[in-house]
């Protein structure tokens, strides 16, 4: 929002502006998702007070009339381009994030459905939830930018890594390896944690690891790693030795699974040269395209697993230390690791990747930042109790 200056014509005239001859995917997928929560959280905020089909008509309403504003002072910007199809995409995107709140709504059939099947095949508790949001993260991160494709050539291009690695073992890319083994130890731990004893907890993550690895293939810009494949399942091999899952010492080494494998994927080398400088402005490359988003979910959801499995574990009067403690240390190291991609061929340091680590970090941990967060009122002073009645906790 730079250059102001008075617009030359009608203020209002993007509305009845011809339309372009080709509409860019990724633009068009951009525009959704931002305005997604939006629509998703105004939502959630009148979810109590008013009926499902109201809220979601005022949310999109609500959305639609927030980028309304931002299209028309886009006019006083030489530098920006107001477009009526930014605003029909954005309120779309409202709309969409209303109506995916509205499914969870507790007072619609989809709403009870999904509760019923929640309740079926996961653990009762707050904490659970946040579980299955870092797992639903994780999934997100991998299909960014989630532009679908059915076109045969893209196919064939997510499927090369595949083929290639079977015609030439020496392209196989250890760092991958590595940091998915650890990664879906971390992840492997954290099901087993919150699927309702009885259920087959390996399998459910198996095939929903595996399913978001193969839906990779028709997503734009992604490929099928045959490394992330041998890693999801000898990482499931490793982690059957470990007989209860729901223990401090279980989500120990799923913390520092998840971070060992923080560690191999920041150092893992990309495609390029090195000597990018060290990025101080946040957020200045993530809000340029679609990669942005995926660069945020890589980052976030490490650190909102590591503040889970942190809280899971320790008394209630500690949560507070934890969340000081802890994010001078999370600030420190991801800092850290940042500063040193500046000599790893292919990659960029950036500002934003440790405010990201903070936030991932910190919002597992805050009653008031979290939603899931519920008071524990622990009765017992052994841990693995502690634990048990945290992760079980009331919703």
């Amino acid at each position: 929002m730079s250059g102001w200056s008075a617009p030359a014509g009608d203020l209002f005239a993007f509305l009845t502006a011809k339309l372009p001859d080709h509409f860019g995917r990724s633009d068009i997928v951009l525009n959704v998702l931002v305005y997604m929560p939006v629509g998703l959280l105004f939502m959630l905020a009148l979810k109590n007070n008013s009926s499902p089909i109201f809220s979601i008509i005022l949310a999109s309403i609500i959305g639609t009339l927030l980028s309304f504003s931002m299209e028309t002072i886009q006019v006083y910007l030489p530098n920006r381009t107001p477009s009526v199809i930014d605003l029909i995409t954005n309120a779309f995107g409202s709309f969409l994030g209303a109506g995916l709140g509205g499914m969870f709504h507790k007072n619609t059939l989809s709403g009870q459905k999904i509760i019923s099947l929640r309740n079926q095949y996961f653990v009762e508790g707050s904490w659970v939830n946040m579980g299955l949001l870092i797992i639903a993260l994780w999934a997100l991160m991998h299909l960014s930018p989630i532009v679908v494709t059915l076109d045969i050539g893209k196919i064939r291009e997510g499927l090369a890594p595949t083929w290639h690695l079977l015609q030439d073992p020496t392209l196989f890319r250890g760092y991958s390896f590595f940091s998915s083994f650890m990664f879906f130890i971390g992840l492997n731990i954290i099901v087993r944690q919150i699927v309702n004893p009885g259920r087959p907890a390996t399998l459910i993550f198996v095939l929903f690891s595996l399913a978001v690895m193969l839906a990779k293939v028709f997503v734009i810009s992604r490929q099928i790693s045959p490394e992330q494949l041998l890693a999801l399942f000898t990482a499931t091999i490793f982690t059957t030795f470990l007989s209860n899952p729901r223990t401090n010492a279980a989500s120990k080494i799923a913390f520092l699974a998840v971070i060992i494998g923080y560690i191999l994927s920041e150092l893992a080398p990309g495609t390029g040269l090195p000597g990018y400088k060290f990025n101080w402005i946040p957020f200045s490359d993530q809000n340029a395209n679609l990669n942005g988003v995926s660069s945020i979910l890589e980052n976030i959801w490490p650190f909102m697993a590591a503040g889970y499995l942190v809280h899971i574990s320790i008394q209630e009067k500690m949560r507070n230390f934890a969340i000081i403690a802890g994010g001078i240390f999370v600030v420190s190291f991801s800092f850290t690791m940042e500063w040193l991609q500046q000599e790893v061929p292919g990659r960029s340091a950036d500002i934003s990747s440790v405010l990201v680590a903070l936030a991932g970090w910190t919002v597992p941990l805050s009653r008031r930042l979290n939603p899931f967060a519920s008071p524990a009122h622990e009765t017992d002073t052994s841990k693995e109790n502690q634990f048990t009645h945290r992760l079980r906790g009331t919703r």
